[in-house]
């Protein structure tokens, strides 16, 4: 990541993900250190999201959003793509997950 870190650019919101969680917090880490804003890990790695098949993604997204967590919206030139965006409950459940993981990680690195 650090030899390729010129190629990210600053604009955008990012989000990190390998295939353990570890690994994404450390690279979000690295991320906001460097002056990245808005970074993001994707909790678990993506090895917890392989269970996710297509047939089921839309149901897990329809679930999700009734939940009130996420917004849907079209692109307005191409309407195959679905643009999704977190509501205010959506942040703050971020939130709350991402203080539970950091407490989670303080544990496991007090035991070493």
């Amino acid at each position: 990541m650090r030899e390729r870190i010129n190629e990210v650019s600053t604009d955008n919101p990012i989000i990190v993900f390998y295939a353990v969680g570890l690994r994404g917090y450390l690279a979000q880490r690295i991320l906001i250190g460097l002056g990245f804003k808005d970074v993001r890990n994707l909790s678990g790695g993506y090895k917890t999201y392989s269970t996710v098949t297509p047939s089921n993604t839309s149901k897990i997204i329809t679930s999700v959003e009734n939940k009130g967590l996420i917004k849907r919206k079209l692109d307005k030139i191409d309407k195959r793509q679905i643009h999704f965006s977190l509501t205010p409950k959506g942040e703050q459940q971020l939130e709350e997950m991402h203080c539970s993981e950091m407490e989670l990680l303080d544990i496991l690195l007090k035991s070493c």
